[in-house]
Parts: C-alpha cells; structure tokens; sequence
C-alpha cells in the first residue's frame, strides 16, 4: 500500500567535512532524509521511493496525485508526464525497462544486451537522474569508446592466462576465445600455459585501437530505447532528451569485411564438415545441414537458433521466424529452395516438435563453429585480402547466390530483408572477376549490329 516515509541518512565527517567511509578518523552521522518520499505504489518494484518534499502535507498530497497517476496507467487512460521522474534514480527505472522488455517477449540475449550498454553509458558518466542523462553525456561516452588506449610498455617475456587477461582489461575465460579468433596460442598445457610477448604485444595492439563506429552505434540504439520507453510507456518524461541523436556513418571504418566462397569451396567446406568431429553438441552430419540451411535461407545465427520442426511449412517452402528473434522485430516468413526444403524436411523429422532443431547453445560460438570446421577444410578463415568467413558470411553467401542467379535487384533486397537496396548490393554482394567477363559477353556483338544496319538500309 502507497505510504510515506522519511528513511535515516548515514553519511560520515571529518573536522566538519563529510569524507569518505574509509577516511582516517571519520565519524558515523546518521539523520533523518530532509524530505518525505513515497513508497509501496502499487506496480512499483520493491524498494523503489521517489522524493517528494519536506512538508508532509505537502508530500501527502503529491503522493495523492502518484496514487491517481499510476491507476490510471494501469488503466490505460492518458497522464501527463511527471517532470519530477527527472530527479529519480536511473538504476530503479532500469530494472522496470527490464521487466518491460521481458513482459514484451524480447529474447533473453536481447535483453542483457541492451541493459547492459545501458548501464556502462550510465556508470561510465557517473548518471545518477534522468536530468543528467543529456546527449552531451552519451556523445562524450561513445566517442571515449572510439578512442585509441595508451599501449602498455611490457617488460616480461612470458605471460600467465591470468597476466593477459588484466593486460587487456577482459575475463580470464575469454582469453582461449580471443586467442583461436586471432590465430594466436600459448606454450605449456594446463596451470603450466604461459603466453610469450609477442602475443602479448599482437593483443594489445588490437584491443588499443578502441571500438568501431558500429559497436558504438549499438550503444546508442540501446539507450535510445530506453528513453523511448520512459516518454511512450513510463510516461515520466515530456520529451526525449536523445531524440535528435542519430548514428554515424560507419562505413569509414569496417573493421570486419567478409567474402562469400565460390561455389567448389563452399562443396568443400561441407563436404568436410560432415566428415567432422562433434563441436558443441553438434555433429559433423548436423553442421553440414545447418550450414547449407543457413546459406539458402539468409537467415541469421539467433533466428536460425530459434526454428523447430513448426516452423516450416512444406506445402509451400518456407520458413518462419517469430518476431522476437527477427532482427527486424516482426515475423518474417521466409521462401526456401525446393532443393533446401527436402534437405530439411528429411532432417527434421525425428526432431521434437516443440524444441530447437539445433540446440540453441551454439549461438554464440557460431563463428568458432565455422573456423574450426573451415580449418578441417584447408580453406583459410581469412583470405589474403583481410576478408573473412564466419557464420555471418553465410548469409552474404546466400544474397552473392541470389544476384549470380539473375534474380531482381529489389527481389534480393526483400529476400536479404534489408531496408535498402545499397545494403543488398554493395555490402552483401560479392562477384568475382568472372561473373564480370560472363556479364559483358552478354553484350551484343557490334559486328552483328553493323550487319544488321547494313542489310536494313
């Protein structure tokens, strides 16, 4: 039930000063808040309160008004926002922009995705109010993202899993990830491993370069979304405070660029796949239909994590993915190869209906997957142009397919489920060499043409 409180206030002084906890010497006050705050409004998580003022009557009718505002929320009826939320602690609404996302039916990666940017734009800013949650803040943070760090000076020739990992500021865990996705390795098996400092210096000078106008433009949708979410839904501000900002170009700086197989490498990376050993559950026989799926559907590791057996549809060849997993939030119903629909409808049949045809637990290794079993094949994960092959470029396959076909232009792009066509062709489209010299031997021959003129006139 919605109340009022006036909790006590611990802080700590010195000759005067309020100083630190820790501070030498330090004395314990503690007092009750200058202000009244409510607190148990229905809806509300626990422990949330929100100041209100230092008169109690005063306060008592604020929380009045509270109590009419969230019912009629609750409701459904319009309020007008409370520019009063401006001065409420970030950490509370972001745990209800959580809730809301998960009543939403977001997926589990998108949420702690999403929080997660949120958050360290939040920490790294020191924001504790909506009032100080500005676009100068978030400008400031992403471009200390994209700055270049301070390379380390090592003075040691060998390095301890656990040495590395406070060197480029990461989990311990995550150092045999990064290492097998830069072609590096270590000496000695076990406890015993140590790291020699030329891979060292390799790993820094990578993890120095700082993060790409991509990554943080994913930032900025994350926490774009939670101020949309705080003026459409909350309904505690008046008005966006980041509306006006929008994502920068990123194409000056593509750190990653990926290239499809010809269509004998592609047969060869199946081919070897299959012959594989099991890699994170899956067989060798399992990639090489999950691989050949992925590459004549276009669709995306965490869609394609997402299928069971009910998603396709044999009748008319298609498969369909829930709006959840969708990139584009909406269901897509996607059309198959009638080659890749037999290929599915065999494999599928003595999976269970309700589950995942693959298990889901492959999703985040899936560009490992593709570099163990590439590896298997003799075909490099990146070729001598610095253009790589991961799980990603599968869908890059599919779409370069999709043009060596002759199919439309603005067939590919609905295909692709891009928003533009410049998408579709400039950055999924890879022809070589050959499917040029094919195009202009299509040309008519002028020999041809001048004979014809001739015999006209």
């Amino acid at each position: 039930m919605a109340h009022l409180i006036r909790p006590w206030i611990s802080y700590y002084t010195k000759n005067g000063k309020r100083v630190p906890k820790d501070t030498e010497g330090a004395k314990r006050v503690k007092q009750r808040a200058r202000k009244w705050y409510a607190a148990g409004l229905p809806g509300w998580p626990k422990g949330r309160r929100k100041p209100l003022a230092a008169d109690k009557r005063v306060a008592r009718d604020m929380l009045s008004k509270l109590e009419t505002r969230e019912e009629r929320m609750r409701q459904g009826l319009p309020v007008e926002p409370d520019s009063t939320d401006a001065n409420n602690p970030v950490d509370g609404l972001l745990d209800e922009f959580e809730k809301y996302l998960k009543d939403e039916g977001r997926t589990g990666q998108h949420i702690d995705t999403t929080l997660t940017r949120c958050r360290k734009i939040i920490a790294g800013k020191a924001i504790h109010s909506l009032a100080e949650l500005t676009p100068a803040a978030v400008l400031d943070y992403l471009a200390s993202l994209r700055q270049e760090r301070n390379t380390v000076d090592l003075d040691k020739e060998t390095f301890t899993r656990d040495e590395l990992a406070q060197l480029l500021g990461v989990n311990p865990r995550s150092i045999p990830r990064i290492l097998k996705r830069d072609g590096l390795d270590g000496d000695g098996k076990g406890k015993k491993r140590v790291y020699r400092r030329a891979v060292a210096e390799a790993l820094l000078e990578r993890f120095s370069r700082g993060f790409g106008i991509s990554t943080t433009n994913h930032y900025l949708v994350a926490i774009k979304s939670f101020t949309r979410w705080l003026v459409r839904k909350k309904k505690c501000l008046a008005a966006d405070p980041l509306a006006g900002l929008t994502k920068m170009n990123a194409e000056p700086d593509i750190r990653i660029v990926r290239r499809a197989l010809s269509a004998e490498e592609f047969m060869q990376f199946i081919e070897a796949t299959r012959r594989g050993k099991t890699l994170r559950g899956l067989s060798g026989a399992d990639r090489a239909v999950l691989y050949q799926f992925a590459a004549r559907s276009g669709l995306r590791a965490s869609e394609i994590g997402s299928l069971t057996p009910s998603s396709f549809n044999w009748d008319h060849p298609s498969v369909t993915v829930k709006a959840a997993y969708s990139k584009r939030r909406r269901r897509d119903e996607q059309p198959l190869p009638r080659e890749t629909a037999e290929l599915m409808e065999t494999f599928v049949e003595s999976k269970p209906k309700n589950k995942p045809i693959w298990p889901s637990g492959w999703v985040q290794d899936a560009a490992e997957l593709v570099r163990e079993d590439l590896a298997g094949s003799g075909i490099p994960y990146i070729d001598e142009e610095g253009r790589v092959y991961d799980f990603h470029a599968l869908r890059h396959q599919y779409i370069t397919a999709l043009v060596e076909a002759g199919i439309h232009p603005k067939e590919a792009q609905e295909l692709a489920r891009h928003s533009t066509i410049d998408l579709t062709m400039n950055h999924y489209t890879h022809l070589r060499r050959v499917h040029l010299h094919n195009a202009v031997d299509k040309l008519p021959k002028l020999t041809e043409s001048h004979t014809q003129q001739t015999n006209a006139s």
